[in-house]
């Protein structure tokens, strides 16, 4: 079946290329324009190759400087392969990274970034099930390396690690073939040769009582602007479930499938419940925070506009957090806070003394910060209507 997707905010999905201001991107005003290699040689000329490699390794303008020492006249498309628009000029950050695109067709969403969102939609809605609340332990969501201690020839746990390796086992299934997300098939999605935006991002921290950028940890981030459409394909293989839960009985439960055999509606319903929640979670969470005036109206003015958009929907639309800057609750939803069984004070600590760099132990509030633009632009928020 055929879907429309429709981005709400700025989408940034990086594909690991990370660019370097004055070598890689060049700043003009309020345009940025990414360095061809092919323009600039036709330019300097390929004879003096090494003055470019020159200027990069001497940094500052030098590369600049060259550029205008052989008749460069501040005109990106001279050098550049695309020009985006930068939307706040008042940023001088260094480092952009770049959205996710293909040589044919332009910007793109991977289809497996929307249903990696999805499923975590999907693993919020199953564990919110009493049974599973219940019989999950904190030791479920640890994991140990046993060596043997040479003096007293007994094995004793290393390295302890947190990991929802086993939640996921159980509620997915094991393998490849045994994970019910299988028969959910979504294909790419390509904005053709949109023009993308550079959006300066920073962390925003609450460090005390008080929430403000981190210094020195600015970036651009090349998205998808809000307001782009694009068409995609995404199915429900309903013929290959049933074959399989009449071949294989017993690795189907009606648990385990129940978001993909009872219709788009069904699907629709639970992933827009998710995102709703984590919605709510986030309002609730800032709306007394101390956070710069100008921001926070943005933030909570975004939230609510979004939350409103949900309750009006359709039945065969979802809205959806996807990508870059998502933040933990809307890349989990939170659902080990759900587990009857709570962490004690060692727990608790053991869990982010492995996934932080420092010690933040003395923060009440954790996570304690969210990844936005400057001005308070959220990111990664789409609406899509599948039809029939």
């Amino acid at each position: 079946m055929k879907a429309t997707l429709t981005t709400l905010t700025p989408v940034h999905i990086g594909n690991g290329t990370t660019y370097n201001k004055n070598i890689d991107f060049i700043q003009s005003e309020n345009k940025i324009g990414i360095i061809d290699e092919k323009k600039v040689l036709n330019l300097i000329g390929t004879e003096n190759i090494n003055q470019w490699v020159s200027a990069i390794d001497k940094g500052g303008n030098e590369f600049i400087n060259l550029l205008k020492q052989r008749g460069w006249n501040n005109e990106l498309e001279h050098i550049s392969s695309r020009i985006c628009e930068l939307k706040n000029t008042k940023t001088k950050s260094t480092q952009l990274k770049e959205q996710y695109r293909t040589a044919i067709n332009g910007a793109c969403i991977p289809g497996s970034s929307l249903k990696g969102a999805i499923k975590t939609c999907i693993f919020d809605y199953l564990t919110s099930d009493d049974d599973f609340i219940n019989q999950r332990k904190i030791d479920d969501l640890k994991t140990w390396k046993d060596s043997k201690d040479f003096k007293t020839g007994n094995n004793i746990r290393k390295n302890e690690k947190w990991s929802d390796s086993k939640t996921d086992n159980k509620i997915f299934g094991k393998t490849a073939n045994e994970k019910s997300t299988r028969f959910l098939k979504i294909g790419d999605i390509h904005f053709g040769n949109i023009n993308t935006d550079i959006i300066n991002i920073g962390i925003l921290n609450k460090y005390y009582e008080k929430w403000d950028f981190k210094t020195g940890q600015q970036y651009y981030a090349e998205s998808i602007p809000s307001g782009a459409t694009a068409n995609f394909q995404m199915k429900i293989d309903t013929i290959l479930l049933v074959k399989n839960i009449e071949k294989y009985p017993s690795l189907w439960d009606s648990k385990k499938t129940e978001p993909f055999n009872n219709g788009v509606e069904n699907l629709c319903e639970i992933i827009n419940g998710s995102t709703i929640s984590s919605l709510n979670f986030e309002l609730a969470t800032l709306e007394n925070e101390n956070i710069d005036e100008s921001i926070k109206n943005k933030i909570i003015s975004e939230l609510k506009n979004l939350a409103y958009i949900i309750e009006n929907r359709s039945e065969n639309e979802i809205i959806i957090r996807i990508g870059a800057n998502s933040g933990w609750r809307f890349t989990t939803a939170a659902w080990v806070l759900k587990l009857e069984e709570k962490m004690n004070d060692n727990q608790f600590n053991s869990l982010r003394s492995c996934i932080q760099k420092k010690d933040y132990s003395n923060m009440e509030l954790w996570p304690k910060t969210r990844k936005i633009s400057t001005d308070g632009q959220l990111f990664g928020f789409v609406k899509i209507k599948i039809h029939e």
